[in-house]
């Protein structure tokens, strides 16, 4: 979706490009010839050229920021809060130390979006009703969850370490995990997932 979303952007800028170019040459008072044409077309290779390089940063920039949040989700996983190091962090997602901290501020708010990206996989909610029946309702519940925590073992992993501790310090990572139990809690008992 988001290279569709990327391609369509490069796709406009090209007739956008050509449409403000002739209202340039038209407002300007100048006439189409070989010479405008010309530079019509080297304004269109800019404009394609730039856009691709611009998209090209901003998927990268992305992807990097989703190893990173991956890498720290992994590594608090892993070794808990405590030993869990930036260094080691930073080396995983194969970025500098420093970009880890301008993303997230600090270990604790790293610790936050890792928590944050672990709720949002291993608690994500569908919209396919459960079964009526009591027995039914509870099987296909704990099987939909099941393939939840196989699709997502690290991120499971981290929430199963960090429950009962963050549960008795009224922390944002633990406000965090407690409402998304208590949502999951309430579609069980409303009969959809």
């Amino acid at each position: 979706c988001v290279r569709g979303r990327a391609t369509a952007t490069g796709v406009m800028g090209i007739p956008l490009c050509i449409i403000v170019a002739f209202l340039g040459l038209l407002l300007a008072g100048r006439t189409i010839n070989v010479i405008s044409l010309a530079g019509v077309a080297f304004a269109i290779g800019m404009t394609l050229d730039n856009s691709i390089v611009v998209l090209e940063s901003i998927e990268l920039e992305r992807r990097k920021g989703a190893a990173r949040l991956q890498a720290a989700v992994e590594a608090f996983a892993r070794w808990g809060y405590e030993l869990a190091s930036t260094n080691r962090i930073a080396g995983a997602a194969r970025v500098a130390k420093g970009l880890v901290f301008r993303h997230f501020g600090s270990k604790e708010g790293l610790f936050e979006a890792a928590v944050e990206r672990a709720c949002e996989r291993v608690f994500a909610l569908d919209d396919q009703p459960l079964p009526s029946d009591p027995f039914a309702r509870l099987e296909e519940f704990l099987a939909r969850r099941a393939a939840r925590i196989q699709a997502h073992p690290a991120e499971a992993r981290l929430i199963a370490r960090f429950r009962c501790r963050l549960h008795s310090v009224l922390t944002p990572p633990a406000r965090r995990i407690g409402e998304a139990y208590a949502r999951l809690r309430h579609q069980f008992q409303q009969g959809v997932d």
